[in-house]
Order: structure tokens, then C-alpha cells, then sequence
């Protein structure tokens, strides 16, 4: 258009010419669009041409073009018969098809597997065994599983190439960069390859669905519609039935798809890790007894790393348990048997019953076997487990693993176990891992007691302990089996596995008393004497009372032999070992021989809490029987600490149940409040009792990174409140749910009453002192262990999330300014704020409206007076996005409380209120403002009440009869005039200054939205007099109050918008 307004551009120029000529050899197009050749029409008639006095060029003419799906082009309805499927099968098709002996006209045709065009990517398989189709209206047709098989393999072929390039590229990028920095102080090449791998597959896996899903779906629905018209169907009433079967069968292409990218990713990485793992690999070679850290990807970190976040040898072990995380998440197949024919190649067949889910591809697990699961290595593990045997007792000049020469065929030998296990027992079942540790436990036992076989062996049970949940109290059951004659044989053995944690006390101690009981001597009681002389009096290995049972039935046993020399000696055993101190770390025992030493046990916290101890009986003052409160809380949380992230906790935890309820802490709510007091107390004066030194230390280093914490006092503690409340249900909970709810509510309810009241009281004494990280800790684990357990009830969930919410409330900015971030993270966390929105009837609306009004009146003075430290920018940044996630969330919360929350938001703060007031509900259309003519007034929902929650009797403050009876009469005369404007001012001197106004805000803002609430339900004149009477009466501030009041409720399209939108005007 602008063209034919100047000389240079306009017709005849040479330029212009020649796009109006290749213009017009497109008009002449066949099956152009109409609307196309419109466009070229209108383009020729605003230069002042014609279409004929034009000579079309010949540019386009004659060069292919796909015509179907594309939307410059009219697609040509007629029918052409479709070709025949095995015309354009190759002959491995018919191959595969003929080996598997398939009968009938349909075998002939059936659909194989072309290669791929994307290099070395390949799908095998038959894709007709596995088409599902649903719908009656292409179960009629004749051969339709034949053309959804094709349809399917065209599809996945157009999208692979490009999806799984992109995934293995990120994936491996990604693991390339992570796993090496998390792994730097990890010597063992097996476990950093596994985690890559692993982490590897879930990343690839993830990124493949995302990124296929829909083109695949378009792709996949245009070749069917294309298969369609190819056999003469053009009803338009297909649409949904090919999108029915379209989502039938879009999960299974996705799933080839995934597999090919894990299969490519697993390779992928295992060459971009080849460099660190042979770092490792010397460092193995060297022998050397120095820490292994791998410095070429630290180097240029740690500086700009806070000291938090270093990583450690400590981190390794928690961080592999991370990485162990990976194998959980992958996506679940619908069924692994029908993608691993597909894709046989790639999907490995596992069984659905696993209890630890997923599908592995071939190549993440090393050792070489078809099967994934360590139930498949039985015979390989045997067999090589008697080599072991063998060459160990050819080694005599070797007592333990790390005297073996580096280039020993028993050091290769132990090293592809380890292999296996690493591999295997992740990613199989426990069942199957119990199985393993079994071998190698009876063949431990069975062999000769050469000492560095037992070391080999019992390194290979420390390796399955540590990935098998359970493993020691199994390892007990099986060592409590064996012969009683051997038992004798291997009490040094015995002793040796309960140092490195391999057999469970308490397992134990309930087998011992049962056959010392049953028998009154014998070989099960000199194994006793054994190990409570070695691992409790001698070497404080454990407590008493993880004996108590064996220890009372010793005790009877001596007293039946009182008076002799043996009774005597075996009474004052006893007496000692009830006496003994507590049990020390697995670091300060003597080394064993073998692989190397186990881990150091952590310390318990009884012994980093002032005045804890162990308990009264275990104490040379326990005589007399008594003990302090503290003392008794103190053993009971290091008691839980033990067992509570055991899997069989609940059967554990039997014992340490019997104590509370004899000690009858939980007998009222006054000893319930001592005993959650004393409980708090512990956890948190154990969790910041190195922080004091931590920050001497700090000062004269001159370093300020914040000092590391230990919260397993804090956790525990959690835990503890955590299984109290889960167990408090009764026979009568099935029936009665909400009953439930309400009793485990009020149990929480008094645990955070303690916290509440302990953290009030210590910020105000020293709120500079006040440290908030462990309160934090205690709520963070409270949703995670009683708000996550009950995501399927809301019946029960919605009394706690209450309780829960009044504990915030109680604890918000205004009165613990120093909880203040903690404060919001925990009110906008995921497994809060969206659980209490979504309660069901928006009962948890009430709870988090105050919490949010409570975030905003902290806010607004500095918001007011503009003082925006670096602290209060964080806190209104953090409070902006939460009111983002709102308003795309929950708008119809903000359109709801939009009047109470615009109460507490400053004038000045304009991009916070528009934010509010923007919220419109989701069912809702709005108009588009640049509609030509649009008449507001006539929209339907201009006539609706929007949905608001306000108490105009607490708003208005007496005010509402006075202005009801002017409303009604205009009496008293004198209201607007003097009355009116000296009720909407503040009286009091302080309060003006500290809200810095004379005005009354909140009064104005009701009192406008109930004038205007009346004028619409009522039509009266009176209420738009008093606006102008107001306007015309105030002074420049509280005009400017009143208008923006106004402004407030101009939202989306209601009734109360468009009565104020007319007061404006």
C-alpha cells in the first residue's frame, strides 16, 4: 500500500513489477485458497492494476510441494485406494513376520520396522501386536490395525531423530557438569558412573516424553486423517474417534521414543565420565593412603561457593542416596512386556510386582547379564564367591584386602562383585537383594576362618547393608539359625558384625533370651556372656538396654547359681554391663580387617545436649531410682533417634512406646506440655551447639558463611511428634474419619503451642540471639511427614493444615521479625498454601487470608514510607511472586478478599494493588476493550454481584445505623457536613503519626463500598450526592483516599464496577 503514494516504488518500477508477477503466478495456482487470492486481488487494486495486465513469471511453477497439511492450499477430497501395506514393507518385514510363524492373509502384511534415516538410531519390532483400537466406529472398518500400525511407525520415525538428539544432548551436558562435582571426593568409579548413568536415563527419559508428546500427537493424527482420505472416508464426524485413539496409542509411541533416548544416553555418557573414572582408577592403582579428591573440576569452585556447600567426603554418602532417587522417578511403562518386544533392543522385560519400580535400559547395570535383576547373577555370584574361597586361601602373605597387590587376581576378582552388587541391587527387588546377602552371608559362615576371607566377605555384606533397607535385622534372623555349636566358633565374628553394624542388638537380644530361656545354659549362654562382656562392659559397642532382655534372663541365671564362683561372676557381669557408659562411635573402635574400616557412627545426642544422659538404670547414681525430666527426655529421643529412619520402625519403636506410657508423660496435658517442652528444648540446644564455636572461629578467620548445623536432634524430634499422631487413631476412626482429623488436629495443635511459646519467649529475650534454622527445620518436617501422609483424605488433612495455619499466625513477622523469611517460605510452601486453597467448600480461605493480611501489615510501613532496606526488598520481592502464583492459581481467592487485603496496602503501592484487583474468576471471558462500539452496560455480567467477604459492623465502626438513616431520610441534617467528616479522621495523636495520615483509610474504604453496595441494590439517588458532598468537603489527602477507595472496585466486568466506574465519571 504505501508503495502506489510514491514515484520511486510505485508501478512501473522494475522491483515492484517483479513481485507482482511471482503474485500472480501464485493466483494462478491450482487449489490456491480462496482467501489468498483475495489478498492478491486487493494487493493489485491498491497499486491501480489488473490481474491480466500482468505477466505471471514461471518461478513456482512445476516445483513439488507437499499439498496435504498445508494451510496455503485446499486439500482434494477425492478417494484414492490406499496402497497395499506389504508393498512398501522391506524384506526384513516379511522376514521377521515369516520367523514368527504368524498365519493368515494379515500375517503377510504385517508391519514391521523399517531403518531408521537418523543414523544409528533403529526401532524393531512388529507394531501391529501392540495397535489398540477402541472406538466402534474403526473397530467396523476392515484392516484398520494394519493402518494405525503404519501410521504409528511413520510418526515415531519423523519425530525420534530430532528428540532424541536433543535429550541425550542435555541430559549428558547436564550429568557431565553435575555428577563429577558431587562425586569429587568419591574414589569409587563404580558409584560415580552408576549415578551418571542413572541420573542420566531419568533426564533423557523426561526431557524425550516433553518433547514428543505433542508433535507426535499432530503427527500421528495427520497421518491418519491422511490414511483416511486415502480409503475414501470423508466424514466429519470422525474427529473424536480419531482423537480416542490417537491418546490410546500416543503413550506407547512416546515410550519407544524414551527408550531409544536412554539407550543413547546411557552410551553417550559413559564416554563423556571415561576421563574421571580413570582418575579414579589410578588413584586405586597408586595405593596411596592420601583422601582421593579429584581436582580438575573443583579447580575455580570452591571460592565462590559458601563453605555450606562444599562438597565433602561426608556428602558423598547422603548425595548417592540423591542419585539413588533417579531410579524412582523414571516414568512407569503402562506394560514393560509390550515395549520391550517393540523395542527389544532397548526395553528390557521386568516384572510389574518389583517393589522398587522402573524399567532399566540394557547398558545402565554393568556386568554383562541379560536380566536386570540380581536374581539373575545367582549362579555367576556363586561361582565366583568360590573363587574368592580359593585364591584367599592361596594369599598367606596377605591378612587383609589392602595388603593385595594391585595386579592380584583376587583383588579383580572382589572387584567384580562389587560391580555386580553396584549394579544390580538398585535397581532389583528386596526380595531378590536378601537373597544375595544370604549367599554371601552362608558362605562366609561355611568356609574355613581365614581372616582375610571373613574381611572380603564382610565387606560385601557392608556394601548390601548399606543398599538394602532391613539388611541387619535379616542378617540377625539367619545368624540366629545356624547351628548353636557353631556359635561358639564364630562368637569373634559375631562381635566383629555387630561392630560394623551388620547384626541388629535388639534382633539379637530377643533371640538370645529365647534360647537361654528355653534351655538355662548351653552354648547360647556362653555366646551371651561373650558379647555383653565385649560389646557392652569391655568396648562399649551399645547400651544395656539394647541387651535389656538377654541381661534380665542372665540375671536369673546367675541368681539360680548364687554362691558359687561362676553365679558370682556372672551377677557382677551383669551389674557392670547395666553400669556401662553410653555406646561410642564405630570410629573409635579398633579397625578389623578387611576392606577397610566402616563408617564413623554419628554421635548420639545425649551427648552433645547439656545434661543429657542415658538413662537412670544406666547410671552409677541410678540407685536410688530417680531421674531428672531432662535426663528421661533426653534418653528417649536418643533412643528414637536410633530406629527412626529404620524401615521396620513401627516394630522397633514397640519398646520405646512402653517406656512413655509408663513414665506417664503422656498421661495429662500438663506433663504432655513438660514432656514437648523438654523434647524442643534438646532438639535445638543440640543443633546449635557448635555454633557459637563455629562463629569464634569464623571471626578470627574473618570469614562470614553461615555456620553448618546438625538437625538430627531436630529431625527425630519431628519424627517422634510425627508417629505419636499417626498412631493416636482407634476403631472408631474407619467409620468416622473427620473424628480422626480432629483428634490428630488437637495433638499437633499442643506440640505447636510448645514451639510457639519456646520461640516467642527466646526472640524476645534476646532477639538478636534468636536463630530461626531449627524451628524452620521442625515445621518443614512436619509437612513432609503429616501433611504428605495425608494427601489422600482431606477429611483428616484439613483439621491439621488448620492447626497448622493458627501456628503461623501466631508466629508472624510483626511479632518474630527475625522468623520473618523462614516465616514465608513456610506459608507459601507446596505442601501448605495449595492444600489449604484447595480444601474442599474454601474452608481453609478464612486461614490463609489472615496469614496473607499478616504478611502485608508487617510490610506497609516500609512499603509507606519507602524504606527498602536489602532485607525488606527480598521480603516484598518473595511476597510479589507469591501473589503471582495466586493470581494464575487461586484468583478467585483475590477476587474474593480483594477488599481486606487492599485495606493493608499502601496508596504508594500501585503494581501490588493492580495486581490484586486484576484477579478475575477462571470461568469468566473478559471482553476485549478495543472492541468497536462495546457497550459495557450491556454485557451480562455487568448485572452480577461480585463474590466479597466483609463485616461491616466491625469495618464501619458504629457508623452503619447513622449512615442507614441518612440513606433512607437524608436526617440527621447535619451528617455530611460536620458529623461524617469528624468520624472519618483519627482522633488519637500517636496513631496519626504512626499510620502517617489524619485519615481513618479502612473507615473510608468501607464506608465507600457500603454506600455503593446500597445504591445498587436499593437505586437510590442519595449515595452519588454523598460521593460529591464527600469529594467537595475533604481536603486534597482525603479526596485523594476516597477516590482511590473508589478505584478499588473497578475489577472485572460485576455490578459494583460499573456503578463506581459511572461515580468516577
Amino acid at each position: 500500500e504505501p508503495c502506489k503514494s510514491t514515484k520511486v516504488f510505485g508501478p512501473p518500477n522494475p522491483w515492484v513489477m517483479a513481485l507482482c508477477s511471482l503474485c500472480n503466478e501464485i493466483y494462478k495456482l491450482n487449489k490456491l485458497k480462496l482467501n489468498l487470492k483475495f489478498e492478491i486481488e486487493m494487493m493489485f487494486k491498491d497499486l491501480d492494476l489488473h490481474v491480466a495486465d500482468v505477466k505471471p513469471s514461471s518461478l513456482v511453477t512445476g516445483k513439488a510441494r507437499e499439498m496435504y497439511g498445508n494451510p496455503d492450499f485446499t486439500i482434494d477430497k477425492a478417494a484414492q485406494p490406499m496402497p497395499s501395506v506389504a508393498e512398501s514393507q522391506k524384506p526384513a518385514a516379511h522376514a521377521a513376520a515369516s520367523q514368527r510363524g504368524v498365519e493368515g492373509a494379515d500375517a503377510q502384511r504385517s508391519v514391521g520396522a523399517l531403518p531408521m534415516q537418523s543414523g544409528d538410531i533403529s526401532i524393531q519390532g512388529d507394531w501391529l501386536n501392540f495397535v489398540k483400537v477402541t472406538t466402534p466406529t474403526f473397530i467396523a472398518i476392515p484392516g484398520v490395525k494394519r493402518f494405525f500400525a503404519n501410521a504409528m511407525d511413520a510418526s515415531v520415525r519423523e519425530v525420534i531423530a530430532p528428540v532424541v538428539e536433543r535429550s541425550v544432548t542435555i541430559s549428558c551436558m547436564t550429568v557431565r557438569e553435575l555428577v563429577p562435582k558431587d562425586f569429587a571426593f568419591e574414589p569409587d568409579e563404580n558409584r560415580v558412573r552408576q549415578s551418571s548413568r542413572w541420573m542420566v536415563a531419568a533426564l533423557a527419559s523426561s526431557l524425550a516424553l516433553v518433547t514428543c508428546k505433542e508433535p507426535l500427537r499432530a503427527t500421528l493424527t495427520s497421518h491418519i486423517w491422511q490414511m483416511l482420505q486415502r480409503m475414501g472416508i470423508r466424514e466429519e464426524a470422525l474427529e473424536q474417534s480419531v482423537n480416542a485413539e490417537v491418546a490410546e496409542n500416543l503413550d506407547f509411541c512416546c515410550t519407544v521414543i524414551e527408550m531409544h533416548a536412554i539407550e543413547k544416553a546411557v552410551a553417550s555418557i559413559d564416554e563423556a565420565i571415561q576421563n574421571s573414572c580413570m582418575v579414579r582408577r589410578k588413584h586405586a592403582e597408586s595405593r596411596s593412603t592420601a583422601q582421593f579428591v579429584d581436582t580438575t573440576v573443583l579447580q575455580g569452585q570452591l571460592p565462590n561457593l559458601p563453605e555450606a556447600l562444599h562438597p565433602s567426603l561426608a556428602g558423598v554418602r547422603s548425595q548417592y542416596r540423591v542419585y539413588e532417587e533417579f531410579v524412582k522417578i523414571q516414568r512407569l511403562i503402562t506394560n514393560p512386556n509390550e515395549a520391550a518386544a517393540a523395542s527389544p533392543a532397548v526395553l528390557p522385560v521386568e516384572s510389574q510386582k518389583q517393589a522398587r519400580p522402573t524399567v532399566v535400559p540394557s547398558g545402565i547395570a554393568s556386568g554383562g547379564a541379560a536380566s536386570n535383576d540380581i536374581s539373575g547373577q545367582v549362579e555367576n555370584l556363586r561361582a565366583l564367591l568360590a573363587q574368592i574361597d580359593k585364591m584367599s586361601m592361596k594369599e598367606g602373605s596377605a591378612d587383609s584386602y589392602a595388603q593385595l597387590q594391585h595386579d592380584s587376581e583376587l583383588k579383580k576378582l572382589v572387584q567384580t562383585v562389587f560391580e555386580i552388587i553396584d549394579s544390580k541391587v538398585p535397581v532389583s527387588n528386596v526380595a531378590s537383594s536378601e537373597q544375595c546377602a544370604k549367599q554371601v552371608f552362608l558362605s562366609m559362615l561355611q568356609g574355613a576362618a581365614n581372616k582375610l576371607r571373613v574381611g572380603i566377605y564382610l565387606a560385601l555384606l557392608e556394601k548390601l547393608n548399606a543398599l538394602v533397607p532391613g539388611l541387619d535385622i535379616k542378617l540377625t534372623e539367619w545368624f540366629g539359625a545356624i547351628n548353636e555349636d557353631l556359635w561358639l566358633q564364630r562368637v569373634d565374628l559375631a562381635e566383629t558384625m555387630v561392630r560394623r553394624g551388620l547384626l541388629n542388638l535388639r534382633e539379637l537380644d530377643r533371640t538370645l533370651s529365647t534360647m537361654i530361656t528355653a534351655r538355662r545354659g548351653g552354648p547360647a549362654t556362653d555366646f551371651a556372656i561373650h558379647v555383653v562382656r565385649q560389646c557392652i562392659v569391655l568396648e562399649p559397642l551399645a547400651q544395656s538396654n539394647d541387651m535389656a532382655l538377654t541381661l534380665d534372663v542372665l540375671a536369673k541365671v546367675a541368681a539360680q547359681g548364687r554362691g558359687g564362683g561362676a553365679g558370682d561372676a556372672l551377677a557382677q557381669l551383669v551389674e557392670q554391663a547395666k553400669r556401662s557408659s553410653p555406646v561410642i562411635g564405630k570410629s573409635e573402635s579398633a579397625p578389623e580387617p578387611g576392606l577397610g574400616k566402616g563408617e564413623a557412627a554419628s554421635e548420639p545426642i545425649a551427648g552433645k545436649t547439656e545434661g543429657a544422659a542415658v538413662p537412670a538404670a544406666a547410671k552409677d547414681g541410678a540407685k536410688d531410682g530417680e531421674s531428672s525430666l531432662h535426663d528421661q527426655v533426653s534418653y528417649i529421643l536418643d533412643e528414637w533417634s536410633k530406629i527412626s529412619d529404620l524401615p521396620n520402625r513401627d516394630k522397633l519403636a514397640a519398646a520405646l512406646l512402653v517406656t512413655l506410657q509408663q513414665s506417664g508423660f503422656l498421661k495429662s496435658d500438663e506433663t504432655a506440655e513438660q514432656f514437648f517442652t523438654s523434647l524442643v528444648e534438646i532438639a535445638v540446644s543440640h543443633c546449635l551447639s557448635g555454633e557459637q564455636q563455629n562463629q569464634q572461629q569464623q571471626q578470627q578467620q574473618g570469614s562470614s558463611t553461615p555456620t553448618v548445623l546438625s538437625f538430627d536432634a531436630v529431625d527425630a524430634f519431628v519424627k517422634l511428634v510425627a508417629f505419636l499422631i499417626n498412631r493416636s487413631a482407634n476403631e472408631s476412626d474407619a467409620v468416622n474419619p473427620a473424628a480422626r482429623g480432629i483428634r490428630r488436629a488437637s495433638q499437633l495443635f499442643r506440640v505447636l503451642g510448645v514451639v510457639v511459646n519456646i520461640m516467642q519467649k527466646t526472640s524476645k529475650e534476646n532477639p538478636t540471639a534468636f536463630n530461626p534454622r531449627p524451628f524452620f527445620r521442625m515445621f518443614i518436617g512436619w509437612y513432609m511427614e503429616i501433611l504428605e501422609s495425608d494427601v489422600g483424605d482431606e477429611v483428616i488433612m484439613i483439621p491439621s493444615l488448620a492447626a497448622i495455619a493458627d501456628a503461623l499466625l501466631a508466629l508472624q513477622p510483626l511479632r518474630i521479625p527475625t522468623f520473618a523469611f523462614s516465616w514465608l517460605e513456610l506459608v507459601s510452601h507446596r505442601c501448605f498454601m495449595p492444600k489449604l486453597l484447595l480444601a474442599t467448600g474454601q474452608n481453609g480461605w478464612p486461614h490463609f487470608q489472615k496469614l496473607l493480611v499478616a504478611l502485608l501489615q508487617f510490610l506497609e510501613p516500609y512499603l509507606r514510607n519507602a524504606e527498602l532496606n536489602e532485607s525488606i526488598r527480598l521480603m516484598y520481592k518473595g511476597t510479589l511472586r507469591m501473589l503471582l502464583v495466586l493470581l494464575h492459581d487461586f484468583p478467585e481467592f483475590l477476587c474474593k478478599y480483594h477488599f481486606q487485603l487492599c485495606d493493608v496496602i499502601p496508596s504508594s503501592c500501585i503494581q501490588m494493588r493492580n495486581l490484586m484487583l486484576s484477579a478475575f474468576p477462571r470461568n469468566m471471558r473478559l471482553p476485549d476493550p478495543f472492541t468497536p462500539n462495546l457497550k459495557v452496560d450491556l454485557l451480562p455480567e455487568i448485572s452480577e454481584s461480585p463474590r466479597i467477604v466483609v463485616d461491616f459492623n466491625a469495618s464501619l465502626m458504629g457508623l452503619q445505623g447513622v449512615v442507614n438513616t441518612y440513606l433512607s431520610m437524608r436526617q440527621p441534617a447535619n451528617f455530611m457536613k460536620e458529623v461524617l467528616p469528624q468520624k472519618l479522621l483519627l482522633q488519637d495523636a500517636n496513631e496519626r503519626q504512626l499510620r502517617g495520615t489524619k485519615w481513618n483509610v479502612p473507615l473510608i474504604n468501607a464506608l465507600v463500598l457500603y454506600i455503593g453496595m446500597n445504591a445498587i441494590h436499593k437505586g437510590q439517588a442519595i449515595p452519588m450526592e454523598m460521593f460529591q458532598q464527600l469529594v467537595l468537603d475533604l481536603d486534597a489527602e482525603g479526596r485523594y483516599i476516597l477516590l482511590n477507595a473508589v478505584a478499588n472496585q473497578l475489577r472485572y466486568p460485576n455490578s459494583h464496577t460499573h456503578y463506581f466506574s459511572c461515580v468516577l465519571l
